[in-house]
């Protein structure tokens, strides 16, 4: 019997040697865990100690919701748009601007005109202006010659009422030509007066800018070449009272 009891503690003994390594095994394992997770810990706490780093890194942050916003303000931007349509407004206050601007120039044109008008004052006394060939002709012929004297010396004094105060020229009267120059010149002195007297006639019915053509030619080719014709001095007689009257009418308006 005491054979059979020191038997069975000895088998009992051995499992508990057996078993004790066993939780030895685990409180092992679960220091190396504990340790694990202290040394875990102990990164975790240490992470946030470089935590300047990050700062730096927070500018990029702060910076990235900047364009946020931005997008939000562009988003915002268009509402006002509508706003600025109303901008056709000024172009209805523009349109009655124009009413006020004929009545300023129109007027004082018209005064200027007015003024140069009464400028060519006509004179009091009138030239005639009918005078035709048939007459000074038949006059002439039934006078002896007196009548066309008379007229020569009235178209001479004419002359020099139209003419003198642009040529400065003077015409002398024809009868001290016909009456005393002719005999000492040998009828060379009425050649002289007839010649430059149409050239005074013939320069201001350009200066007055009648459309007649006449002057000194005109005296020496249908009074000399004519002659050989028998009309050209009746011819030259028609143009000079014709040039005379278109000149008389001319100055009798404007003076």
């Amino acid at each position: 019997m005491e054979e059979t009891k020191d038997i069975a503690p000895v088998d009992e003994v051995q499992p508990q040697t057996e078993t004790v390594p066993a939780m030895a095994e685990e409180s092992t394992v679960m220091e190396i865990v504990e340790d694990l997770v202290e040394v875990v810990k102990e990164a975790a706490d240490a992470d946030p100690e470089p935590q300047p780093e990050a700062q730096a890194e927070e500018p990029i942050e702060e910076l990235t919701p900047e364009p946020e916003t931005s997008a939000e303000e562009v988003i915002e931007a268009p509402e006002p748009e509508p706003i600025a349509e109303p901008a056709p407004e000024p172009e209805v206050v523009v349109v009655p601007a124009p009413a006020p601007s004929p009545a300023p120039t129109p007027a004082p044109e018209p005064q200027p005109a007015s003024q140069s008008e009464p400028q060519p004052t006509p004179p009091a006394k009138k030239f005639p202006t009918d005078r035709g060939l048939f007459t000074t002709i038949i006059f002439t012929l039934l006078t002896g010659s007196i009548y066309g004297i008379v007229v020569n010396t009235k178209i001479g004094n004419e002359v020099n009422t139209i003419c003198t105060p642009h040529d400065g020229k003077h015409t002398m009267n024809y009868c001290l030509i016909f009456f005393v120059f002719t005999f000492l010149t040998l009828g060379i002195a009425p050649l002289v007066w007839t010649h430059r007297l149409c050239n005074r006639i013939g320069s201001e019915l350009m200066r007055r800018r009648i459309n007649y053509s006449f002057g000194a030619d005109t005296f020496w080719i249908w009074t000399i070449i004519g002659s050989l014709i028998g009309i050209g001095p009746i011819i030259f007689t028609y143009k000079f009272m014709k040039a005379m009257n278109l000149l008389n009418a001319d100055y009798n308006e404007r003076g």
